[in-house]
């Protein structure tokens, strides 16, 4: 028990993980204790997980992964057509005229419609991840840094945008479309940002805080008492004594605080037996 327990120690903690629960906590002890169980409380371990990440992408709004595709290319694509002329260079392109003499034929990308098209491309791609963060909790094929890019991009594309349209480069009512879609889409983008930064994860609710995920872990408790006491080669004072010793060890080396470990007790105290039938 006490070289699990070590193990328990020195496993790293990956930065942003969810901490482990005490339930499962109990479960790796238990399956030391209740040696003969310990296929079983395995399975029930596996089952709690599967059954936690069916619950997760029930969450998912439908289509997600094609949605989210679709957001990123709009978006992506109504950015890179506000970008300055200059990256545009590739589109330049010599043509012979009939008199042999050489032109040089380019798109001009802050052209109004093409302007106004950009900034449509742009504002439905943001109105799309708009429509995907809504759904609660957060249960998405993407994190909220994918929004960093977009404005470390957008923003000096629209302000580049806004300058010229101060300057009268791109006069008419198509291209002021495009400028005020543009600032409000990367408004949005900012908005967003926050708004998903602060959002509850949906492998937050289902592990921790929700009635859902109380009633997976109460599942989850039921299946392995039954793993043990329904085995008839487990010696349950035997059991009892090493998962004691499990506990404390937990406590002592700081992997569960007293509530928990208080817990844990009541847990495998004999009136925590399931009743039979």
């Amino acid at each position: 028990m006490g070289t699990l327990v070590d193990r328990l120690v020195e496993l790293p903690t990956r930065r942003g993980a969810l901490p482990p629960k005490r339930e499962d906590r109990l479960a790796v002890i238990e399956s030391v204790a209740a040696g003969p169980a310990k296929r079983k409380i395995t399975r029930a371990r596996e089952a709690d997980s599967e059954r936690r990440a069916t619950a997760i992408k029930a969450m998912q709004p439908r289509h997600a992964s094609v949605w989210t595709t679709i957001a990123v290319l709009l978006t992506v694509a109504g950015i890179v057509l506000f970008l300055p002329d200059p990256f545009f260079d590739v589109f330049r392109r010599p043509v012979e005229t009939l008199t042999g003499q050489a032109s040089s034929y380019y798109v001009e990308l802050y052209e109004g419609g093409l302007v106004a098209l950009a900034g449509v491309m742009l504002a439905a791609g943001v109105a799309i991840h708009w429509w995907l963060e809504v759904h609660r909790p957060r249960a998405l094929p993407y994190s909220y840094g994918i929004y960093i890019p977009y404005l470390l991009f957008g923003i000096p594309a629209a302000a580049g945008l806004v300058a010229r349209w101060i300057g009268f480069d791109m006069p008419g009512p198509l291209a002021t479309l495009g400028v005020w879609l543009a600032v409000g889409a990367t408004a949005a983008l900012a908005v967003l940002l926050v708004f998903s930064w602060r959002s509850p994860s949906a492998i937050r609710a289902v592990w921790y805080d929700s009635e859902q995920a109380r009633n997976l872990d109460r599942q989850f408790r039921t299946e392995v008492r039954h793993a043990i006491y329904d085995n008839e080669h487990v010696h349950l004072d035997a059991y009892r004594a090493q998962a004691l010793e499990g506990i404390r060890l937990l406590y002592a080396h700081g992997l569960t605080d007293a509530e928990s470990a208080l817990w844990m007790l009541q847990e495998i105290s004999p009136q925590s037996a399931p009743a039979a039938g």
